[in-house]
C-alpha cells in the first residue's frame, strides 16, 4: 500500500503515528531544540527487539549543527525493515521533505 510517509497507516506504534520521529539529545542554554520534522536525516539503523522495546529504527537528525537521536517503532516489524531501506536512500535530506514522499511499506 502506497501512501505519503507522514500519513502512512502502517507507520504506527500502538495506534500513534511515529512519523516524523521525535528526537532528543544534550543541549545547553540558548540552544533551540528541534520540533518533530525539523533537521536533516543523518543516519538510520535497525535495532532488534530487546529490553528497551520492539524492533525499531534508531535515527539521527542534524539540526543547526547538532546531532539529535530518536527511536522509530512500528507495530509490524516488516514495516521497520521496509522503512529502513527507504530512509537509507534519503540520508542528508530534510525530515519534513522525506515525509512528503510516497512509500510502500
Amino acid at each position: 500500500m502506497k501512501a505519503y510517509l507522514i500519513e502512512h497507516p502502517k507507520l504506527k506504534w500502538q495506534g500513534i503515528s511515529t512519523w516524523p520521529p521525535r528526537v532528543g539529545g544534550a543541549y545547553g542554554p540558548g540552544d533551540k531544540f528541534p520540533m518533530p520534522g525539523e533537521g536533516n536525516l543523518e543516519n538510520v539503523e535497525i535495532r532488534e527487539e530487546d529490553y528497551i522495546g520492539p524492533k525499531r529504527l534508531s535515527v539521527t537528525v542534524d539540526f543547526m549543527g547538532r546531532k539529535y537521536s530518536g527511536q522509530l517503532p512500528a507495530d509490524d516489524p516488516q514495516v521497520v525493515t521496509n522503512l529502513y531501506q527507504f530512509l537509507k536512500k534519503h540520508l542528508g535530506e530534510p525530515v519534513s521533505e522525506i515525509g512528503k514522499q510516497l512509500v510502500d511499506l
